[in-house]
């Protein structure tokens, strides 16, 4: 697509710029290929044939754009800002949730604390009172 370099040797470097193992270079590869696939078959079914590659004026956005991808402040009450907190408490509760009890160390103890909680003497109240 205008290149001379192949997925795989962007994969090389890119997997080597990034610290990481050689088995991420056939998967980042091979997510090229795909991408590249759909982006061919997207533009031959829009357009009905074979495509010019549109030309790129600049590598800026025109300033008529930059209000739209500018930055956006939101000013929130203690309340809202409380909300959001909870949400993403509880958002990462949920995702933990299924890693922490999937450990044997955390089932184990978990156990142990339900049985410790069954075990606990319940406290009878006698009719007779006692002097």
């Amino acid at each position: 697509m205008g290149s001379e370099l192949t997925p795989e040797e962007f994969a090389r470097v890119l997997a080597a710029d990034l610290g990481v193992g050689g088995e991420f270079v056939s998967m980042i590869a091979h997510e090229i290929h795909e991408q590249v696939y759909r982006f061919k078959q997207d533009r031959l079914l829009d357009r009905g044939g074979f495509f010019e590659p549109e030309p790129l004026f600049s590598g800026f956005r025109p300033i008529d754009d930059a209000e739209n991808w500018s930055p956006a402040l939101e000013t929130l009450t203690a309340e809202e800002h409380e909300k959001i907190l909870e949400a993403n408490d509880r958002s990462v509760r949920y995702v933990m949730c299924p890693m922490i009890f999937s450990s044997d160390i955390v089932k184990r103890a978990y156990n142990r604390r339900k049985k410790k909680k069954k075990k606990k003497k319940k406290l009878t109240i006698s009719r007779g009172t006692h002097f």
